[in-house]
C-alpha cells in the first residue's frame, strides 16, 4: 500500500463529506489553538486550489468552542458535545474530535438539512479520530 500523508487522508475525507452532503459548503479540521489542520474549501475556492477563508473559520471556531466550554462548565452542563450557530445566510456546525485537541467544523448553507449534515459529521469524526491517533510525526 503506498504511503499517504495524514493531512492528505484528512483532506480527502473532508472533500468526500462536502461532496456527499448537500449543503455543506466547507469543512475544516481545526486545532484548539485555532489553526487549520486540514480543509476542504468547496465551491470556486476548491477549483483554485487555495484555502480561502479556512484560517478565519478555524480561528472563529476555536473561539466559539472555548466560549461554549466555559459556559457549559459554569452552568454545570457537562462536556462540550456540539455547537451550532445559525445565521440568515447559513450555519456553522462544530463537533469536537474525541481523543484529540481538534474539532470538525462545517459551514452549511441555509437550505441544508441540519440533521443529515450532523449525522454525516458524526460519522466522519470517527474516521478523523482514527487518522489523528496513528503513530508518527504529528500531521506529517
Amino acid at each position: 500500500m503506498p504511503f499517504r500523508y495524514r493531512v492528505d487522508q484528512l483532506e480527502q475525507l473532508l472533500s468526500r463529506l462536502c461532496r456527499n452532503v448537500q449543503g455543506i459548503d466547507q469543512a475544516v479540521i481545526v486545532s484548539s489553538e485555532g489553526f487549520v489542520v486540514a480543509a476542504y474549501p468547496g465551491g470556486p475556492e476548491a477549483q483554485a486550489g487555495v484555502l480561502g477563508r479556512s484560517p478565519t473559520v478555524a480561528a472563529t471556531a476555536a473561539n466559539a468552542i472555548a466560549l461554549g466550554e466555559r459556559a457549559l462548565d459554569r452552568l454545570d452542563q457537562g462536556r462540550f458535545l456540539r455547537l451550532i450557530i445559525e445565521g440568515e445566510s447559513g450555519a456553522m456546525i462544530v463537533y469536537p474530535i474525541d481523543g484529540s485537541d481538534a474539532a470538525l467544523v462545517a459551514l452549511v448553507d441555509p437550505d441544508a438539512k441540519m440533521g443529515l449534515a450532523s449525522m454525516a459529521m458524526r460519522q466522519s469524526i470517527q474516521q478523523i479520530a482514527s487518522i489523528l491517533a496513528r503513530a508518527g510525526p504529528a500531521l506529517d
